[in-house]
């Protein structure tokens, strides 16, 4: 690397640095004009002509610069907003008034390039790569981090000039020191400008668009840090505002297709991005992300179809994917504003897994539209939805003709509950008949592997949606609500021959925000049950709230052909035929057997009130059960039907009623549902072999012999180190502790535990 330097810099013209003053009364707009020229500001040439630096001006070398003093009161950096107007091919400039700025010319002049704004963040920028011709901000020099901009000559300049943006009566004067530099080091971590524009994204220098933006100015930046793999996930981190809004932005905005850069409708201010190919491919069809769109976790766009990106995260916390396109080689990204505003996004990006989302339960998206099913990438629908960003998503189980499906559903779509509000309708598309039914309300269709005629159309208006037994025709979409009817039955949706595909949806616009989580129970012998009572707490098998990170034991029947226990950590999400779901999300198992598993509930529910869980068989997926969730649920593991795991720490033998500890003795409890702890938790993953992680609710231990309670110092209450779903309780055994047979409870803020039986003597 220091050869290279030296071979660049033995063959560019050297200098080590020039310092010059610049006057407050020189205009740049008179750079190279002979002498009794006059400008739109009133400068005369020579007297107002603006400083030529005498050095060596090569393209593509980097110029530091660093000033101070003071012009009309204002240091470099200029105050308030002022503008100038073209002249003698000099374009328009916005900038802070009385700011040092420059200019490159070349021997010839050539037409003006387009105008600048440094009214916002494009005067923060680390790197200015201005056009010839084109003014540009200098200030002090420095990025308000206080690193050296670094300034980039543009190919054929042959001369500088640097002037206060300001008119001929200033007073003061700049001293500019101006010296070689070079372009800091390439970073994995982008700052992403709220004056950057994605619609320039890999566009010329001087190209401009519509909202003023120009190349190179306001060209976004590209992620060069990782290889753009096609089928690729991508995972963001991004932090920062721009105007003042967090990555994920605020109320609505759009941007006009440009340069095939199809239009985007999406919150003002967010992150967002665009993957490119090596060639200009025809514009996508428009997308709208101010809906349920961009809470996806996982998004596939296409080439030069826009996406947001956000802080990384949907608002429910999950990790956002963003799935490389096939034949995309570019990824650019930019902040969604206007060329002027302030502020930045500082942003990473890695290579990440493309989560498994769940098919049965099924997220059923309301920006989904169901006419789009089975259509290719860049279908656009009649009502504006494209393919795939609005495509449904199949139901995962084998359709099979002539059995009864029970559909329910929970969740909401602008506000409604899945059986609807007012009426709406759909027109036919596509070879799928017209439907008209309640607005936003969950419905569905069955196709088959080659498109049949148009069926009839189905209007569910009136007593059709509170039919028990439905028989729909294949392409003939129907409605399913919340999968009861107005008297609380419970409805069946016949399968019709020749179907092999089940797609669900929300009967609404594309722009509807929110979501159903839909499950599809089929009537067959092999689907499984889970009793309405059967998610129990897997420490002490107590009924009541389960908390995040605990252990559940669930009953039910057909879980399962055979017994299974898992083998490996983390632990699985499938064992053997069974997965369990709570809500979307899929719970580890460390059990299962044809009518029980035991699981972990996942992290992620923390601060929920209230969960659906599913059990699936290949797919098959039980009735769903509500269940309430709270904070901590604390529970001992028990043996038998009084005994519990607690382990004397001086011997490791369980201590019981025929096995006592004595007073003094360190006693562990293994429990569970003891809530939040301190640390990172995984779901699945075992704790901390390292890192003590204790409970954030404070642990209190309770003995009880003949009604008198006395409280054990607890030396410890937190995640067993090495174990999953387990939490690990230490006691000191007081030397005035009862003897005896002993009940043994743990309590918190939020309840007590169930009591075990021990020994004390």
């Amino acid at each position: 690397m220091k050869q290279i330097l030296f071979i660049l810099l033995s063959v560019l013209p050297a200098f080590a640095q020039t310092t010059v003053t610049v006057s407050g009364a020189s205009g740049l707009w008179l750079a190279g004009q002979p002498a009794g020229t006059l400008s739109n500001l009133g400068h005369t040439a020579p007297a107002n002509s603006p400083v030529q630096i005498n050095v060596p001006i090569v393209g593509g070398q980097v110029l530091n610069f660093a000033a101070t003093g003071i012009v009309d009161g204002r240091p470099p950096s200029g105050g308030s907003a002022c503008f100038n107007s073209a002249q003698f091919g000099i374009p328009r400039m916005d900038a802070p008034c009385r700011a040092l700025i420059g200019v490159f010319l070349a021997d010839s002049s050539r037409p003006a390039p387009p105008s600048v704004n440094f009214n916002g963040d494009a005067r923060n920028l680390p790197i200015q790569r201005p056009l010839i011709q084109q003014p540009f901000f200098i200030g002090g020099g420095r990025t308000p981090e206080g690193a050296a901009v670094a300034f980039v000559t543009p190919q054929g300049a042959t001369r500088l000039f640097l002037a206060p943006f300001s008119d001929p009566s200033n007073t003061g004067s700049f001293q500019v020191d101006v010296s070689p530099g070079f372009l800091p080091a390439e970073s994995a971590t982008y700052r992403v400008s709220g004056a950057s524009d994605l619609w320039l994204a890999g566009q010329a220098g001087g190209i401009t668009v519509s909202s003023g933006a120009s190349a190179p100015l306001n060209s976004p930046p590209q992620v060069t840090s990782i290889p753009i793999v096609p089928g690729q996930g991508l995972q963001f981190r991004a932090t920062g505002s721009v105007d003042g809004a967090p990555p994920d932005g605020r109320s609505a905005c759009f941007h006009s297709p440009v340069f095939a850069i199809s239009r985007l409708d999406a919150p003002c201010a967010i992150l967002v991005g665009v993957f490119l190919a090596d060639t200009a491919r025809t514009q996508p069809p428009d997308i709208n992300f101010d809906g349920d769109t961009r809470e996806f976790p996982v998004l596939r766009p296409l080439i030069q179809q826009p996406f947001p990106i956000g802080t990384g995260r949907t608002s429910g916390g999950e990790n956002r994917i963003i799935v490389v396109p096939n034949g995309a080689t570019r990824l650019y990204v930019a902040a969604f504003r206007q060329p002027n505003t302030a502020g930045f996004f500082t942003v990473d990006v890695q290579v990440a897994d493309i989560p498994e989302e769940p098919t049965n339960p099924i997220r059923v998206s309301g920006a989904a539209d169901l006419w789009l099913a089975v259509q290719a990438n860049g279908t656009q629908a009649s009502t504006g939805a494209s393919a795939p960003l609005n495509s449904p998503k199949s139901v995962g189980i084998p359709v099979v003709p002539g059995q009864s499906l029970r559909i329910t559903a929970v969740g909401a779509v602008d506000g409604r509950a899945p059986d609807g509000g007012s009426s709406c309708s759909r027109s036919a598309q596509y070879s799928l008949s017209r439907v008209d039914g309640p607005c936003r309300a969950l419905v569905g269709v069955f196709l088959a592997d080659t498109v049949r005629t148009q069926p009839a159309a189905l209007d569910f208006d009136g007593d059709l949606k509170n039919r028990v037994r439905l028989e729909p025709l294949i392409q003939q979409p129907f409605y399913i609500g919340g999968g009861y009817t107005a008297g609380g039955d419970l409805k069946q949706f016949v399968v019709p021959a020749g179907a092999t595909r089940l797609f669900l949806a929300a009967l609404g616009q594309t722009g509807s925000a929110g979501f159903f989580i839909a499950t599809v129970s089929p009537d067959a012998p092999t689907t499984p049950t889970l009793m309405s009572n059967g998610v129990l707490r897997g420490a002490g098998f107590g009924t009541g709230p389960v908390s995040a990170g605990s252990i559940a034991s669930l009953f039910g029947t057909n879980f399962n052909a055979s017994t299974v226990a898992a083998t490996t950590v983390p632990l699985p999400a499938r064992l053997a035929e069974t997965r369990v779901y709570f809500n979307l999300l899929s719970a580890p198992l460390y059990f299962t057997s044809t009518g029980q598993a035991n699981v972990q509930v996942p992290w992620q529910l923390a601060g929920e009130t209230t969960a659906q869980v599913v059990v699936t068989r290949n797919g098959a997926a039980s009735m769903p059960i509500a269940i309430q969730l709270a904070s901590a649920s604390p529970g001992i593991f028990a043996i038998g039907t009084e005994a519990g795991v607690v382990v004397n720490s001086r011997n490791g033998a369980l201590v019981d009623a025929a096995n006592p500890a004595s007073r003094g003795d360190v006693l562990v409890v293994y429990a569970s549902g003891l809530g939040p702890v301190d640390g990172t938790v995984v779901t699945g993953a075992p704790a901390s072999l390292v890192e003590l992680q204790s409970t954030r609710l404070p642990v209190e231990a309770i003995l009880t012999l003949n009604g008198v309670e006395s409280r054990p110092q607890v030396l410890f209450s937190g995640l067993a180190p090495g174990f999953i779903g387990v939490n690990q309780v230490n006691i000191a055994i007081p030397a005035n502790a009862p003897t005896g047979a002993v009940r043994l409870r743990l309590r918190n803020s939020l309840g007590d535990s169930n009591a075990v039986l021990i020994g004390i003597q």
